[in-house]
This record gives C-alpha cells, structure tokens and sequence, in this order.
C-alpha cells in the first residue's frame, strides 16, 4: 500500500518475514542455537530531508514465504550477543526483560488456538504446558474445559489481538486482548463472539506462561 499526503510525504506498507537465528544458551555462541520466523507490515516514510525511515512494524500471524513475488536477501550472518543475562545484579536490578509486546501477543494468540484445539478434542494435556504450575488458571480451565466438552461444544479462533500490557515486574505482566472466535453448539447452531480478556503472564525459566484469567468481558 502507498500513501501520499497533501504535504508529500510518501508512506507504504510492505510484508516483511524475518528468518532469526537465536541462541538462548550460556555455554557459547556455538551451542544452543534454534531458528525462529517473524512477520509483520512495515511500515515507512519518506520526506524529503529525511529520506526513508520504519517508524513501525506490526506483528502478523501470516505467512508470506509460499508466497510469489517476494525478494528473499541474506542478513550479515553476524552473531549479536544480548544486552542482558537472565542473572540480574544490582546494577540491572529494575531494569526490564527482554520481552517485547509482539512476543505477548504471539504468545496469547498460540495460547488461544492451543486452547481451542484443547477444547475440540477434550485433551487437557495440549494447553497444560502453556500455564504455571502453581497458578489459579489451571485448574479453572480444566473445570471450563470438561463442562465444554460434557455440553458437546466446540470452537474456532478467529483472531487475537493486543491491546495494552502492563508491566507488573521484570517477568510478570498484565495482558489485555481482544479475542475473537466462533463457537460451535451441540444442535449445530454456531455464533461468533468477541471478547476483552485480561490475562497475568509469567516469565517461568525463560518460557512464557499464563498464570491468571483476571477478566474475560464479551464485547456487546
């Protein structure tokens, strides 16, 4: 998509995936490393004493790498060391973790479609791994889950998508999002429903977990 304004500003929006190589471990840059994909709209602008800048890119679930049409270029093949160890000191102490919002978002948005896939085959054991041990979520869901399942109803996960997150410490934090899905009922009737949720997230030996369902409001 391109824009330009009356003033001459040019903005477009281009579909970018990034191919990430990560390493998440402390015993060298030659161990430990995974591949991760990302996708979003990126958007920039250009003025004209300014020339080109990306002043956002906006996290998507889509998949553009099947798709024709697109250039593929190779990074720097540079390994980049993190500004941060998941041992805090006294001098980092405050300071926040490495996880981002769209990390957030991804995360509610694979949770919400694990769940989804829970609830359709009445197998718990799917989207246990995505909540805390020890937080009130498990054993609510598994209860929420069950009646679900006894009631003959499915689901489908339209979209999930963030709205605001709330730092509560470096590894805890407040997610709202909007969740659409379409619920199938036993008579074969099925409705489409759009909710505001508001989850605690928690960072648990480096892996995201929800803790807590604090609200979960449909949107009229």
């Amino acid at each position: 998509m391109i824009d330009v304004t009356d003033e001459g500003a040019i903005s477009i929006v281009l579909p970018v995936e990034y191919e990430i190589q990560l390493n998440q471990s402390t015993d060298g840059p030659e161990d430990g490393f995974y591949d991760e994909g990302e996708s979003c709209y990126m958007k920039m602008t250009y003025e004209e004493d300014q020339g080109w800048s990306v002043y956002e890119c906006e996290l998507s679930t889509y998949n553009w790498l099947s798709s024709e049409g697109f250039d593929t270029y190779e990074g720097s093949q540079t390994v980049y060391a993190s500004m941060g160890t998941s041992n805090s000191t006294e001098e980092d102490e405050g300071e926040s973790t490495l996880i981002s919002d769209e990390e957030l978002e991804e995360f509610i948005y694979d949770y919400n479609e694990t769940a989804v896939e829970a609830i359709n085959t009445a197998d718990f054991s799917v989207i246990s791994p995505f909540m805390t041990e020890d937080g009130p979520i498990k054993s609510m869901q598994e209860e929420y889950y069950q009646s679900l399942a006894n009631r003959g109803i499915t689901q489908t996960h339209i979209d999930t998508q963030l709205q605001e997150v709330e730092e509560i410490s470096n590894d805890e934090w407040i997610v709202t999002t909007n969740e659409i899905f379409e619920i199938h009922y036993e008579d074969g009737d099925s409705k489409e429903k759009e909710f505001i949720t508001k989850s605690t997230v928690k960072l648990v030996d480096d892996e995201l977990r929800v803790h807590e369902l604090n609200s979960t409001d449909e949107v009229i």
